[in-house]
């Protein structure tokens, strides 16, 4: 009977101990996240050869519209589906059944997707008001059209050999093509 107390016990502050280090290692996740946002809204204030307050102002500015485009993403369930893209798909003949329900979850990802990219044109849409009050625009340009590389990623751009993807290929010794 000791045995099976104790065998309890143990699965009790095993599991508390589980608890307590996902609940952690999600507040460590979220504090990681926030310094590089912060980090990144600094880069973006020298790019934009801000000073002073302006430089401030845009810090906290910035690091609040890239918390929306967060809260965006995680609000339409945009992490979900990632870590479901990254289980291989089985190389199989599909029923009829089964390849309209492909189709039709298709279909609703790609509407998750709309909803995801119109809350986030929303949400650009009010920070850039907020932006144009001290930015002139070449500095708007610069925060909204240059492309953004969030999440960590690099996109496309640089990888693979000179000139990306379809671009010409360069010799040892030659200067670009015209």
């Amino acid at each position: 009977m000791k045995k099976k107390v104790l065998l309890a016990m143990m699965l009790v502050m095993g599991f508390c101990t589980m608890q307590a280090q996902e609940n952690q290692g999600a507040e460590n996740w979220e504090q990681m996240r926030t310094e590089r946002v912060k980090k990144q809204a600094e880069r973006k204030a020298g790019e934009l050869d801000l000073k002073g307050d302006a430089k401030d102002n845009f810090i906290i500015i910035y690091t609040q519209y890239q918390g929306e485009m967060f809260a965006c993403a995680k609000k339409t369930g945009m992490f979900d589906r990632r870590n479901e893209r990254r289980e291989a798909p089985e190389k199989k003949e599909l029923t009829d059944a089964e390849a309209k329900e492909k189709v039709d979850e298709y279909f609703k990802n790609q509407e998750k997707q709309i909803t995801l990219m119109k809350a986030r044109l929303d949400v650009q849409k009010k920070y850039y008001a907020e932006f144009a009050k001290t930015l002139t625009p070449q500095q708007l340009a610069k925060v909204f059209a240059e492309p953004q590389f969030q999440m960590g990623g690099r996109g496309r751009q640089g990888q693979g050999r000179p000139g990306g993807f379809g671009g010409q290929r360069m010799r040892m010794g030659e200067g670009p093509q015209n």
